[in-house]
């Protein structure tokens, strides 16, 4: 099979150009540690490419690197649909949902903008030049660490530890001018601490606005939800069948799943299809 060339969602002029998922691929990616998806995911893109020059996907937006793996995935499958268990909102029965992913390149989207937004607001009192940008591949492995090492929910920590997870993804989520070309890691550490002195009230609450109203503003690829450094992609809508047959009533659903790239990475040892609906994480009615 052939997988066409990519164009970047976030920048279109940017063409990539995949191989075919091999046997050899396969076995290399039997084992995939769910820990470190996201390194796995850019050691993938990165080995798959075959044009002249390779484009480090770590530097590709999370929207990015989750639609080129959907691309590799339904440009080398011949089966490209599966089915979800999931209990229904409207009726409390379980219901089984038939998905084709070909049918995600609906919510497709590339940006027809530069991927970012500036803006100037009052940091810690005194005005400074922000710059909201989608996470990358490298704030997602580093979210990912550390949502690997979050405490039990029974922890009395637990809280706080998401809280300040939560906090990085907005840290991951900007720049300032003053450091847009330094080191990735000192400089998220510098915002972090410019962020930690924020007055919560008027500056904090400004940012979260911002960042919040970036997101759509931004919004690329397929129809995703970054929540705590995990991605998970909303499937099509969907009615009740139950509501439909009795009461002719549309009831619709719209779920929001893992997108664990084990599922669309070729490997010759788990069975997608058999597998996806089986993980506790991946399946849940979408909010809203």
């Amino acid at each position: 099979m052939f997988v066409p060339d990519f164009f970047l969602p976030s920048n279109p002029a940017k063409k990539i150009v995949f191989s075919t998922p091999t046997v050899k691929t396969g076995i290399k990616y039997c084992e995939i540690n769910p820990d470190f998806e996201e390194r796995t995911t850019t050691q993938y893109l990165n080995e798959l490419q075959s044009g002249p020059t390779i484009s480090d996907s770590a530097e590709w937006t999370a929207q990015d690197r989750r639609t080129a793996l959907w691309w590799i995935f339904i440009g080398s499958r011949s089966v490209t649909t599966t089915t979800f268990s999931y209990q229904c909102q409207h009726c409390s029965n379980e219901h089984y949902f038939d998905m084709d992913f070909i049918d995600l390149d609906a919510t497709n989207r590339v940006l027809s903008r530069e991927p970012f937004i500036d803006f100037e607001l009052k940091t810690c009192g005194e005005m400074m030049k922000w710059r909201v940008v989608p996470l990358n591949g490298h704030a997602m492995e580093r979210l990912e660490a550390m949502r690997a090492n979050l405490p039990g929910k029974d922890d009395p920590l637990y809280s706080e530890y998401v809280a300040e997870l939560r906090l990085w993804e907005l840290v991951y989520q900007t720049r300032l001018f003053y450091d847009l070309d330094t080191d990735f890691d000192a400089a998220a550490e510098r915002r972090f601490k410019q962020i930690q002195g924020m007055d919560m009230d008027q500056e904090f609450l400004a940012l979260a606005a911002r960042v919040v109203q970036a997101q759509d503003v931004l919004r690329h690829g397929l129809n995703m939800k970054i929540d705590k450094g995990q991605a998970l992609l909303y499937t099509p809508f969907h009615n009740c069948p139950e509501l439909m047959a009795k009461e002719s009533k549309v009831a619709q659903t719209q779920l929001l799943i893992g997108f664990r790239n084990k599922f669309f990475i070729e490997n010759v040892r788990f069975n997608w299809l058999a597998n996806l609906s089986d993980q506790p994480d991946g399946l849940r009615p979408a909010a809203g």
